[in-house]
């Protein structure tokens, strides 16, 4: 299965980071990145190995993975968690599987289909392998399921990327009155330390994630949690 840095080193393992939750509130955007990405690049080539097993043995067994038809996956880098355990799987499954490929040029994203042929993808501008222009595409509000990779993220589902904004436009229909009553499941992919004790800082345009996955376990978030009513 394709991986896009050698350098992937991550675990779902907690932070020994001596940086506590009252300097963690401080911290700027940027600082955030640099201080979660430390944090995930510091895990050993051999934690992450067995974080990405450990994820798909039990994302396998979901109710989020069982039901979706047609699933967008990423090819980790620098350290995000993968799910290349998780796309062999699908695959296997029968199920519809779906890259990221983004557009340097207004930072705007599409989902092309991939088949498992690794040589039928191209690097980017960036160096991260994406499917060919002629693959299949399919519509963001198409998917079923969304594997989003992320720096960081809170317990209320905000989600701290790289920056760009390329999940947050791909998806921002999901925050409006009109969207779609089965729109995509937002599922962030994280290891243990990547999650921050404390309230991240978001913006109006940011778009949350229904529900986090790591390496042990599935959240749902504070946000998905609060919307559902009582009975």
């Amino acid at each position: 299965m394709p991986n896009n840095s050698s350098r992937n080193s991550s675990s779902g393992s907690a932070s020994g980071s001596a940086t506590g939750s009252s300097q963690l509130v401080s911290l700027s955007g940027d600082q955030l990145r640099a201080h979660f990405r430390a944090q995930r690049r510091a895990l050993s080539e051999a934690q992450q190995h067995d974080s990405a097993q450990q994820l798909a043995q039990h994302f396998t067994r979901s109710a989020a993975f069982h039901h979706a038809e047609s699933i967008a996956f990423y090819l980790a880098a620098d350290g995000e968690l993968s799910v290349d355990c998780l796309l062999a799987a699908a695959l296997a499954a029968g199920k519809r599987c779906f890259l990221p490929v983004a557009e340097r040029e207004d930072c705007s994203m599409r989902f092309l289909r991939y088949e498992g042929d690794l040589s039928s993808l191209v690097a980017n501008a960036w160096d991260i392998l994406e499917p060919a222009s002629s693959c299949e595409a399919i519509a963001a509000t198409d998917l079923d399921l969304v594997l989003m990779p992320l720096v960081a993220c809170d317990e209320h589902g905000n989600r701290l990327g790289r920056g760009k904004g390329f999940y947050d436009r791909a998806f921002d229909f999901v925050r409006t009155p009109s969207a779609s009553e089965n729109p995509p499941l937002l599922v962030g992919i994280a290891h243990e330390c990547q999650i921050c004790p404390t309230p991240l800082p978001y913006e109006s345009w940011d778009v949350p994630l229904a529900a986090i996955a790591t390496p042990t376990k599935l959240l749902a978030s504070k946000l998905l949690a609060s919307s559902t009513p009582s009975t």
